[in-house]
This record gives C-alpha cells, structure tokens and sequence, in this order.
C-alpha cells in the first residue's frame, strides 16, 4: 500500500521542510504519479458512465462527470484503507450505490496498477520525480478543491496542511486569472495601439537604433519578470504568507518540496524549489519567443509589437513585484 504515508509537518506557522531521505521523495512521487494514472482511469470509466446518459445536455453531463470521478477516488479510497463507508453513503444517497457498482469491477486493475508504482519507487531519479512534480502541477489547475486536497495527501502532506494548502492555491489560482487576465489584455491593446498609432517610430532591425531599442526593452522585461520571481520565492519562504499570487509557481514549489527537493549537478547543490520559482514565472515568457521573435522582421508586425509588449510586460511585472513585497493587503490577501 502507498496510501496515507505522512508525517504531520505544520504548515501555518513553519516554512515547509523538505523531505530529508531520498527513499522518501521517491515514494512521494510514485504516490503522485499513482494518484494521477487513477484519476486518468477512472476519467474513462465516468465517460463511459455518462455517455449512457443521452438525456442530459452538456453542461449537465460535465457536472456528471467531475462528480462521478470524485467519488470513484472517494470511494476507492475509503475501502483500500477500511475506512467507514457510512459518511459516504450519507453524501451520495441514492447514488452511492450506482457509485459502488461502478467502481467494483475496476477495483482488481486500480490495486495491481497501484502495486506497480509501489514496487518501481526506487527507480524515481532526478529527471523522473522532476517529470511527476510538473506533470502533477499542470493538473492541478482543472482539479476540484477535493482532488487537490488528494493530490496534496499523496505528496505527503498531513490532513491540516492540505485544508490550508488547498485554500491558499484557492486564492493564488484567483491572483493568478486576475492578473494574467489583466496583463495579457493590456499587451495586447497596447501592442494593437502601438502599431496603429506609434508613439516610437522604428525602422528595421538592420537599423542600429532600432536594433537597441528592441534589446533594451527584452533587457527591461526580463529583468522585471526576474524581480517578481525572487518576489514570488520570498513570499513562498515567508512563513507569515508561504503563498504566491502566481499559482503554476506556488503549486510546483509546493510539490517540488516533497519530491525534489534539492539536485546535484557535479559539485554543486541546487535548492530545486527555490530554482521552480524562477523557472515557472519566467517560463511562460521565454515560451513566447518562438512566435515573437520572428515577428521582429516581419514587415507586418515589426519591432514595434516586441517593444510594445516587453515594455507593457516589464511594467506589469516591476508593478506586481513591488507591490506584492510591500504591500501588507497584498500579503493578507494570499495568507
């Protein structure tokens, strides 16, 4: 069994610990990896389920769907561990019953599959558990607040901390879509108005003027973006916040703790969680260069929307930045 192996760590008033013994982080990770291969499984077995439901329309059969899941791991859950089933079938009703009968066939497959993790926790190295921590991360995004509190128990983390954990990436994702959506809205008008109405005439990028301006403006953006992730880190080691209002980089940091939580590279000792929060802010941005770098000698375009977008970019990362370091709503808002 690799269910509910943790040790109670607190959380609200202690920055989180890594996990010390190696033997430790592979196993979270294989608990991870085995709690993201159920919930893949049994996404297929409620599809399944509701597809015979030809009377609902869409949303509905959503709504099926994401309830069905939950409780297919709900339930797989209480009858591996002999926990009482009584408060389940209290939520679910009628239901519980359905739920029961559709989960039994598939009981054999999810305890084999989930012996196999078990039994390969040894061979999670490095790259392997670093794989688990991005992968779980990028999932975490579309899960219910129950299945993140799941998630968080596989990683490791006690009852408490996964209550708290959960509500504090609740705020962070809500941080996240508001101020993405407003930086994304406002590059993009910016760079809509900037190449209809030009406030910085630019040539092409063989002309030298043109040239330094385009590279200023990355020098000025990645720069800002840099400041707001050593923000973002600070926040997450202040043990008065342990939050961040960036929720790819709070949720990796969070999973990279138990399951990476430091790599050697020749003679040198690399802090991975801290690394994460580097990578994570400054990755979406590096992402982007694919399709805006070449935009730069296209004569459509022009080196007016790179420049536009660095300097709208680096604005609202020093912005974010500042604020979030010394503004004392910002921080109660992320606690």
């Amino acid at each position: 069994m690799i269910l509910y192996p943790m040790q109670e760590r607190g959380f609200t008033h202690e920055v989180q610990k890594p996990i010390e013994s190696l033997a430790e982080q592979q196993k979270a990770a294989a608990r991870i990896d085995f709690y993201l291969g159920m919930q893949h499984y049994l996404k297929h077995v409620a599809k399944e389920h509701v597809s015979n439901h030809v009377d609902l329309n869409k949303k509905q059969k959503r709504n099926m769907r994401k309830n069905t899941v939950n409780a297919l791991l709900d339930l797989y859950l209480i009858k591996e561990n002999q926990l009482p089933e009584e408060p389940f079938r209290e939520s679910w009703g009628e239901k519980a019953h359905t739920f029961e009968n559709l989960l039994s066939p598939h009981i054999p497959v999810l305890e084999s599959l989930e012996k196999r993790y078990s039994g390969k926790a040894d061979e999670y190295d490095a790259a392997k558990r670093a794989r688990v921590a991005i992968q779980a991360t990028s999932r975490l995004k579309g899960l219910s607040e129950e299945q993140r509190e799941r998630l968080l128990n596989y990683a490791g983390y006690s009852a408490k901390q996964q209550l708290e954990i959960t509500k504090k990436l609740t705020k962070s994702l809500k941080a996240s879509l508001a101020l993405g959506g407003f930086s994304y809205a406002s590059i993009i008008a910016g760079t809509a108005l900037e190449k209809a109405s030009p406030l910085v005439h630019l040539g092409s990028m063989s002309n030298t003027g043109t040239l330094l301006t385009v590279l200023f403006s990355y020098v000025a953006n990645y720069g800002a973006t840099y400041l707001n992730a050593r923000t973002n880190h600070k926040l997450l080691e202040d043990k008065n916040v342990q939050n961040s209002p960036n929720f790819f980089v709070t949720s990796l940091y969070l999973l990279a703790k138990k399951v990476l939580p430091e790599m050697h590279v020749g003679s040198r000792k690399i802090d991975v969680p801290r690394l994460s929060t580097r990578l994570g802010t400054l990755g979406p941005l590096v992402a982007q260069e694919p399709i805006i770098i070449p935009s730069l000698f296209n004569s459509l375009l022009g080196p007016q929307v790179a420049v536009a977008k660095n300097t709208i970019g680096a604005a609202i990362n020093l912005t974010e930045a500042v604020v979030f370091r010394r503004s004392k709503t910002a921080k109660n808002y992320l606690k």
